[in-house]
């Protein structure tokens, strides 16, 4: 368990590490008002890659034990209802983007259509590493990741240095993406030629990843619509601070990502109970929280000193954020703990209801706090929002664990 956790920490260490490069590259390259434009369809592509996603990502983690033998089947039928799922929709969207352009002449609407041009193709691939993930191919996984992330930053920084500069991020995502898929096709051959499409196999998964997916809307919607506040509540250029800012500050998420991956599986597929699983999910998290606060004391004293003096003085006005939205990683974790605690316990009904109303707050902060703080309220917005989520998630995986407790005595 230790090799593989090192692998993972490796490989993903090597490709956040990548992507965190490009977020820092692209400021020194493009102008600040064009890299808002870039964060907006940041948080675009990620919405949308949340929605479409249908929370079969996280319902493969959950129920590969039940379908192992039928893995390939499995793996197919997830992929085919999800793009089925999602074109009509997505082509409507594309629409509608296209609209706006003829009636605007705005081209940050092509920024904003290339992006939506990778979703599906985005999605097809979250599912494959999952895939790769639930069978223990460590190797295959983290190849396809850090190839992704090598050629996003070659061909993002190449673009960026010419005329597309507010292009080249959307650009570089969707060329790697097409030399992503026909790698994986080609050289990783999935072998899933002649494989049936289960729609026995689809449902239960459907039904199970719904709520998921409904939750991880709403929380991205949350997380992210704080740039679409601070853009029509101050200007573009605050975007780029922000964003900036943020993506430093969750550098942090790479390190409960390596856990993540490594342990989860593991803790799903185990066979010792309810009570074992959570014992294990909370050493795991115990764990993330210490390593996160020892690595965020080094980036903000001493790693962000260092090389915010390269940048435009503007993005200086972001060091608050840094530090506040480090903080609220502390409530994110808690966070996780309860949510896959709900998971193991199948009880997801509830969670897009509690997702919902920490949006709510969320905007409502963000209306309040913006005005008066500038960006400095977003973030207090982040820590508001994540801590109300905390502890709402955490009293409802108490009251979902106590119910199930009350059943099993009854019936003993």
């Amino acid at each position: 368990m230790l090799k593989k956790l090192l692998s993972y920490g490796m490989g993903e260490g090597v490709a956040k590490g990548l992507n965190i490069a490009l977020i820092l590259l692209l400021p020194l390259i493009v102008q600040i008002e064009n890299y808002a434009v870039i964060a907006l369809a940041i948080v675009l592509e990620q919405i949308l890659i949340s929605i479409f996603l249908l929370g079969q990502n996280s319902a493969i983690l959950r129920y590969y034990p039940r379908f192992r033998e039928k893995e390939k089947i499995l793996f197919l039928t997830v992929c085919k209802k999800n793009i089925k799922t999602s074109l009509p929709f997505l082509s409507i969207i594309g629409i509608v983007i296209i609209s706006l352009y003829l009636v605007t002449s705005d081209d940050d609407y092509i920024v904003y259509f290339i992006s939506l041009l990778c979703v599906p193709m985005q999605i097809l691939m979250e599912l494959y590493l999952v895939f790769l993930r639930v069978t223990d191919r460590v190797k295959m996984y983290l190849k396809i990741r850090i190839i992704f992330q090598i050629s996003k930053l070659l061909l993002a920084v190449l673009l960026a240095s010419s005329f597309l500069e507010k292009f080249s991020y959307s650009i570089s995502v969707f060329i790697s993406l097409v030399i992503l898929l026909l790698i994986v096709y080609y050289k990783f051959n999935p072998g899933l030629t002649g494989e049936k499409y289960r729609e026995l196999i689809a449902k239960p998964l459907l039904i199970f990843g719904v709520p998921l997916a409904v939750q991880a809307v709403i929380n991205i919607l949350y997380a992210m619509i704080d740039r679409y506040m601070i853009n029509i509540l101050i200007d573009k250029s605050h975007v780029s601070i922000y964003s900036f800012s943020y993506t430093i500050a969750t550098s942090l998420l790479f390190i409960a990502n390596v856990f993540v991956l490594t342990y989860l599986p593991k803790i799903y597929k185990n066979d010792n109970g309810i009570a074992y699983s959570l014992t294990s999910l909370k050493i795991m998290l115990a764990k993330v929280l210490l390593i996160m606060t020892l690595v965020a004391s080094f980036i903000y004293i001493i790693l962000y000193p260092m090389i915010i003096e390269f940048y435009d003085e503007r993005y200086l006005q972001g060091k608050n954020v840094v530090l506040l939205i480090m903080f609220s990683m502390i409530f994110h974790v808690g966070y996780l703990y309860s949510f896959y605690k709900l998971t193991l316990l199948k009880d997801l009904k509830r969670i897009p209801y509690v997702a919902m109303m920490t949006l709510i707050v969320n905007v409502i902060f963000n209306n309040f706090l913006i005005p008066i703080l500038g960006i400095d309220g977003a973030a207090i917005a982040t820590i508001a929002s994540e801590a109300l989520l905390c502890f709402l998630m955490y009293t409802l995986s108490c009251q979902s664990h106590k119910k199930i407790q009350s059943s099993n005595f009854n019936e003993n």
